[in-house]
């Protein structure tokens, strides 16, 4: 599928005619979906929007976990997804590194300082 294989070129080609399309045909579209709705409500039952069945995070979680226990997905992958979900639960403060904790490079620091360093310290990324 040429969307699929090349999604930016056919994005930005497409981006301009539904841009138009949009503008042209919203207010007609916009009372099609007004007057849908009035006649669904005249028959007793309330209109939804589709957005009402999108899954919630915790059932992206459920899933991701189920996908890997039934070896759809690699585990790897499924705790990638599921940290990911959560990061909206993080603040500055959750992530940084405290102030007297920070392993830092002097600035004529040689390669294998920086490499002693990284070895001491687990880690691999250091502000000079």
């Amino acid at each position: 599928n040429w969307a699929i294989s090349r999604p930016v070129p056919v994005a930005r080609a497409v981006a301009g005619p539904h841009r138009r399309f949009s503008a042209f045909f919203g207010f007609f579209i916009h009372s099609l979906n007004a007057t849908a709705n009035f006649f669904v409500r005249r028959l007793g039952l309330e209109p939804t929007e589709e957005l009402a069945s999108v899954r919630g995070p915790e059932e992206l979680v459920a899933l991701a976990r189920h996908s890997a226990a039934e070896g759809a997905l690699e585990p790897d992958s499924a705790e990638l997804f599921i940290r990911t979900l959560h990061l909206n639960d993080l603040t500055a403060q959750n992530v940084m590194t405290p102030r007297v904790e920070v392993q830092a490079l002097a600035e004529d620091a040689s390669a294998l300082d920086a490499a002693n360093l990284a070895h001491a310290t687990g880690l691999s990324r250091f502000p000079v």
